[in-house]
């Protein structure tokens, strides 16, 4: 199963990115897909051009094989290979996230939590989350805690919760 987030798999419906963005940029061949392979089963990414940048976040499952490389579960996968790509699950399901698309060619610079092009932009955001929080923070102390063991890890859209194993 391919859930598209971004980026468009054979015929299934994505919804259009925004109209400025590098997504919409059909050259840059964003996609964000969560694709689940059951036991045993096979998916084969399709080709992409040269220079584009894949990156599969194998999140939940045993193993799998990607191409001829075995991939442990918590581990990520990083190819610019724009040949077609086999994915083999194990004798489990598989669950992955794929990230995809045309490095945009802009400097990056990074610190803490902040990722901007310039140590410039860094300190203004440094500055700006000091000075604000980003528009304030809602709890009562700076230092929220939902305790030891989360009472849940993810709700879908349409009520599903998921929990850490």
């Amino acid at each position: 199963t391919i859930r598209t987030i971004a980026g468009s798999f054979q015929d299934i419906p994505v919804l259009s990115p925004p109209p400025n963005s590098w997504a919409s940029r059909e050259s840059a061949h964003v996609a964000i897909w969560t694709i689940d392979i059951e036991a045993n089963g096979l998916v084969t990414l399709p080709e992409v051009p040269e220079g584009v940048h894949r990156s599969l976040y194998f999140y939940s499952g045993e193993q799998m094989v990607m191409g001829q490389t075995e991939i442990k579960q918590g581990y990520r996968a990083f190819t610019t290979s724009s040949s077609e790509i086999g994915l083999q699950a194990s004798d489990k399901t598989a669950r992955l996230l794929l990230l995809q698309g045309r490095p945009i060619g802009e400097p990056v610079v990074k610190h803490g939590p902040f990722v901007m092009t310039s140590r410039q932009e860094i300190q203004q955001a440094f500055y700006d989350y000091q000075r604000t929080r980003f528009g304030g923070w809602p709890w009562p102390k700076n230092d929220p805690v939902h305790g030891k063991d989360p009472s849940r890890f993810a709700k879908h859209a349409n009520g599903k919760e998921e929990k850490p194993t």
